[in-house]
């Protein structure tokens, strides 16, 4: 199980946006996330994940758009599985 925590803010104010969430193996989409995203409290998401037992070893990377009012934001964050 992977847990990952996602913080959506502006100007260190914390505001709720509207998420996707994709993971990415190799350069290509290896899992849509985004109906498994939670909001906990204002600004704050939780995305749990069962890694499955055939995952290759690897580095993958977690992609996150969010969308506030029309502003559109992006984060990457990569890790090793």
């Amino acid at each position: 199980m992977a847990e990952f925590n996602v913080l959506v803010s502006s100007s260190g104010t914390r505001m709720d946006a509207v998420l996707n969430a994709k993971l990415y193996y190799n350069g290509a989409l290896y899992a849509d996330l985004t109906c498994l995203v939670q909001h906990v409290t204002t600004g704050l998401y939780r995305i749990p994940y069962n890694i499955p037992l055939n995952a290759s070893p690897g580095s993958y990377a977690l992609v996150v758009d969010s969308v506030y009012c029309g502003v559109d934001g992006t984060d990457l964050n990569k890790f090793p599985a």
